[in-house]
């Protein structure tokens, strides 16, 4: 959802259409909608270098139709109203918000993972030797066991509540805001995953066909500068 120039739009398809739409009925072109849609251009300051948008021009081009900048003294300057778009719906208040929670949802995962880094170096030392050599990296065997986030996905709706990650150190080093917590987990990891050594091709198949990330949404802490997480 973005609203341009008054107007709001669910999908950048929409938005899209209906630029397209104003610009192929080749009509004066709405100067509050143009004005509005040009502010999301990523080189918007480069395209005006100081001059002032005069009117907005509509041609046709071998791609369809294009959007030209006149300004006051005469120059023009062709931009991309595609990228206005894009850059619209990327910019929108919906869209940050769902960047913040991927976001959070990748630190929760990451911060989980270097909680328990220490079990996955002391078994990757006792298995040096195992297989090829290619056999290189540490997953969990879900054959047996249990995936890597189906394991912390039942711990972390055990635990029933939130989860605050913060960078830790010198570092920066992503880790469980709550250390007791953390203990927690790190026990938790070490009582039931079974480990293995795998190929790196292995290690990322694990995953092909596991749904991982709509289950961390509703624990992360979307906005970890704040005291009270929502």
């Amino acid at each position: 959802m973005c609203s341009v120039g008054g107007h709001t739009f669910a999908t950048v398809v929409d938005l899209k259409h209906w630029v397209r739409t104003m610009l192929s009925s080749r009509l004066d072109l709405d100067r509050q909608i143009f004005d509005a849609l040009l502010e999301y251009h990523p080189e918007r300051e480069r395209k005006l270098r100081g001059r002032t948008v005069l009117r907005y021009t509509a041609v046709s081009m071998m791609n369809g139709m294009g959007l030209i900048l006149v300004f006051d003294n005469g120059s023009t300057e062709s931009v991309s109203w595609n990228e206005c778009c894009r850059q619209a719906f990327l910019n929108s208040d919906r869209e940050r918000e769902r960047r913040r929670l991927s976001n959070a949802v990748y630190d929760l995962k990451k911060a989980a993972r270097n909680e328990v880094w220490d079990q996955i170096q002391l078994y990757r030392r006792q298995h040096q030797g195992h297989g090829d050599g290619r056999l290189d990296h540490v997953g969990h065997d879900y054959i047996t066991g249990q995936r890597f986030e189906e394991l912390l996905r039942t711990f972390v709706e055990a635990e029933g509540g939130v989860v605050e990650v913060r960078k830790f150190g010198e570092v920066q080093k992503i880790l469980f805001h709550d250390r007791g917590l953390a203990a927690r987990w790190s026990r938790y990891h070490q009582q039931h995953a079974i480990l293995r050594m795998e190929t790196r091709q292995d290690n990322l198949r694990g995953n092909i066909g596991f749904k991982q990330d709509d289950w961390a949404k509703q624990f992360v802490c979307i906005n970890p500068i704040e005291p009270v997480c929502r």
